[in-house]
């Protein structure tokens, strides 16, 4: 494919010709090189465009400030191109940058970090008009001409914290956009952005290509259950070891904050609710010992069983503490909560670790540890919410700042996983198994095994922010079989809260490595599950009798099989055929194939 530029930069353009393949299709690319290899902008802006050949699809990026030296370098890999952008400036003092990547939204869809244009009218903001919002969680931009797909990706961590996805319906353009880097004289900064693009496929088969190329396949052992410790210790053994190894059960969670039932009131009549260091004071002693003992009954009723005690590094209960490590308002004032009247006070606070709050709350870890867990359930690892990523204004991370519409600079500013992310591996490490409310956003993060998930039974829509960790949703404690099957739609695997669903459902979906996510269905080393008719299947290691197949009604129940299983040689395929609600779990018994790593197939799916 050739590429095209504007006029602007034409002369000095080198033209080149290139094939890649990604999964044994194959994607075209061109690449720029500036002969020049620098740009500059003279204190307004200046542009490059990359146009995607045999398609209308122009992706065009402006940077705007004031002398800012602009260089582009693009490196060729096998799914996609990497576009590296450094930027700095000679003038002294702190200047600021605004980078901004564009693509024309076309008719036939786009998405905006995996949401779709009615998701995102659906959530529209009349304040924040047109649509722009923060998402370093799903950092991508796709767009679809219905021949072919282009799709950006923000990289590297400070872009992705600063990142803003956008919408302009009156220019017809989506993208993304920093408009919060900054420079010091003399230092520089590579922004990373991918471009992905093939002739046939849609969004999944643009997110199961990043999956791959960020290793993010974890195996998922067993199922899960969220617990409070009385409720545990109150439990008779047998029902409570009987319904763990029937539901196969094999990471329990506590529940969070720490609320002891048990305790008196504070001296406002209200349950006194433990957050961040709050869990070690004197007054949870008792609720401290009858958490280790919960955590002994599981261990007995279920050998192997991981248990994990929630953590929360973003809040804190203690009173009067870590005044050095607290997260202000806009008029410098100490941001808190107070649960609408039903607990005491929280305080929103960054660990790091120098400040008095990431070094107390390594202790927090160990005496977690100490009572016997496993590990922690971490509650707002990467975020408190998903409206945008926490800034703080006393402190700098080093590149980002509050800029003017002139894109001068007002203030320096940190983002809160940048700032904590030493402390938070910190906390990770000495805590050892963990398992996370909310998807990691920095590339460390992403590097460790963890299991991540987001809360799916309040908000549907939040289903996106979980396609590039383990795509897994908490589902709420109802033993709903709708409610079990919503968040498959959304290509996430449901995770159980609860113990004794009506449904076997969770005892046979896992264990599961996810290979690839989909609308309806999800893909894995060991199991496939699936609302959709169609055919599935491995085409190696499954020989004949080694396929199980598990079938659902619209109820939730276990009923026959109503479809055809064909195995030839070592591979087997079955033909689905589903209703409206219904369910077909699909496993591999064992494996006779050399190379375990095996992906599953699907030829057809209705």
């Amino acid at each position: 494919m050739i590429q095209k530029i504007s006029k602007k930069f034409k002369k000095n353009a080198l033209l080149s010709v290139f094939s890649v393949a990604c999964l044994a299709l194959f994607v075209h690319f061109a690449s720029l090189t500036n002969s020049q290899n620098f740009m500059r902008s003279n204190g307004s802006s200046s542009s490059k465009s990359l146009l995607i050949d045999g398609t209308p699809i122009k992706i065009e990026t402006i940077v705007t400030g004031d002398d800012i030296r602009w260089e582009r370098k693009i490196k060729h890999f096998r799914s996609h191109l990497e576009v590296e952008e450094t930027f700095w400036t000679e003038l002294p003092g702190l200047h600021g940058v605004r980078v901004m990547h564009s693509l024309p939204a076309f008719p036939r869809g786009f998405r905006l970090g995996g949401q779709d244009l009615k998701t995102l009218l659906k959530n529209f903001n009349f304040r924040n008009s047109p649509i722009d919002f923060s998402d370093p969680w799903n950092p991508t931009v796709h767009v679809s001409t219905g021949l072919a797909w282009v799709a950006l990706v923000a990289e590297d961590d400070i872009f992705r914290q600063q990142l803003r996805l956008f919408y302009r319906p009156m220019d017809g353009t989506v993208g993304m956009k920093t408009e919060s880097l900054c420079l010091e004289t003399g230092r520089k900064y590579s922004i990373k952005w991918s471009i992905y693009s093939e002739k046939t496929g849609d969004y999944w088969n643009f997110i199961n290509h990043l999956r791959h190329d960020w290793d993010i396949a974890r195996k998922i052992e067993g199922s899960f259950i969220w617990f409070n410790p009385d409720d545990i210790l109150a439990m008779p053994f047998e029902k409570l070891r009987s319904g763990l190894e029937s539901q196969k059960v094999k990471v329990a969670n506590m529940l969070g904050g720490w609320v002891d039932p048990k305790a008196a009131l504070t001296e406002k009549g209200l349950p006194f609710i433990g957050f961040g260091t709050a869990v070690i004071l004197p007054q949870f002693e008792d609720f401290r010992f009858r958490i280790e003992k919960a955590i002994r009954r599981l261990k007995n009723a279920q050998p192997g069983i991981q248990v994990l005690v929630y953590f929360n590094s973003q809040r804190d209960s203690s009173p009067g503490k870590h005044l050095d490590s607290r997260i202000l308002d806009a008029q410098s004032r100490p941001e808190f909560t107070d649960w609408q009247g039903s607990y005491s006070r929280t305080w929103s606070l960054y660990p790091t670790l120098e400040n008095s709050y990431g070094q107390e709350l390594l202790q927090v870890v160990s005496k977690m540890r100490a009572l016997g867990a496993d590990g922690l359930y971490w509650d707002e690892m990467e975020s408190v919410d998903y409206s945008g990523v926490r800034t703080l204004d006393a402190q700098w991370d080093g590149f980002s700042c509050r800029l003017d519409a002139d894109s001068r600079v007002i203030s320096r500013i940190a983002y809160v996983n940048l700032l904590s992310e030493s402390a938070k591996l910190s906390f990770a490490q000495r805590g050892g198994v963990v398992m996370a409310n909310s998807p990691p956003t920095t590339r460390k993060m992403m590097q460790r095994k963890d299991l991540h998930m987001v809360e799916t039974q309040h908000i549907a829509d939040w289903s996106a922010y979980s396609h590039l960790t383990t795509p897994l949703a908490f589902i709420g404690s109802d033993d709903n079989w709708l409610q079990m099957l919503a968040p498959m739609k959304h290509g996430l695997l449901p995770v159980s809260v609860r113990l004794g669903y009506s449904s076997t459902f969770f005892s046979r979906l896992y264990p599961f490595t996810v290979q690839t996510i989909h609308e309806g269905r999800v893909l894995g080393k060991e199991k496939i599950v699936t609302l959709r008719s169609g055919s599935y299947g491995w085409l190696r290691g499954c020989e004949k009798g080694n396929l199980a197949i598990y079938q659902y009604d619209s109820n939730g129940r276990d009923v026959s099989f109503s479809g055809e299983i064909r195995y030839d040689g070592d591979s087997c395929v079955a033909t689905l055929k589903l209703g409206k609600n219904e369910a077909v779990i699909l496993e591999r018994i064992s494996s006779t194939s050399e190379d375990d790593s095996e992906t599953p197939t699907v030829s057809r799916v209705d």
